[in-house]
């Protein structure tokens, strides 16, 4: 049997809450992707790209991304979109909501992975009988927003890759 190397360092990773913090506050710009998986039949494909507009709201932790873009579909048909996301930094890590309506709808409460450093859902979030799973990454120029949608008509993948220049591609 092989002796423990003391000597040997464990790598930890250094993402940390504060850190994706600070990446979410320089976003500017999106790029989602939609693919759809055998059993779908919602139609759901396409790419959107556009920009965000930040409302950062200091004294409760809370930033707001109002994205607007252009949706274009397989079939060439091009479609304006708007969505508001609202991320609040906590003692426990990330929440993300959904703001479409009235009250925000918690989708996902982040925290950081020690195995690699990104971010995971705690729990999937239930809509019905779908479930949303979420995994977010850090990358040296993005951030990387990765959903896997599962249920009796969803089989997704969507991917959004935000970042502060204005080249956003996934």
């Amino acid at each position: 049997m092989e002796e423990p190397d003391q000597n040997k360092s464990v790598k930890m990773p250094t993402t940390s809450t504060n850190e994706l913090w600070q990446r979410l506050t320089k976003v500017h710009h999106f790029n989602t992707t939609v693919q759809t998986g055998p059993g779908s039949k919602t139609g759901w494909t396409g790419t959107t790209t556009g920009t965000i507009e930040l409302v950062q709201n200091e004294k409760n932790d809370q930033l707001d991304f109002i994205e607007r873009g252009t949706l274009s579909t397989p079939e060439g048909k091009t479609l304006t979109t708007s969505n508001h996301w609202q991320w609040s930094r906590t003692a426990e890590g990330i929440h993300l909501y959904h703001r479409r309506r009235e009250e925000p709808v918690l989708l996902a409460e982040l925290t950081a992975s020690a195995a690699d450093g990104s971010f995971h859902s705690q729990s999937p979030h239930l809509c019905g009988a779908d479930v949303y799973a979420l995994r977010l990454e850090i990358k040296p120029d993005s951030l990387l927003l990765n959903w896997r949608i599962t249920g009796p008509k969803k089989d997704e993948c969507i991917s959004t890759r935000y970042d502060s220049s204005d080249h956003s591609q996934v």
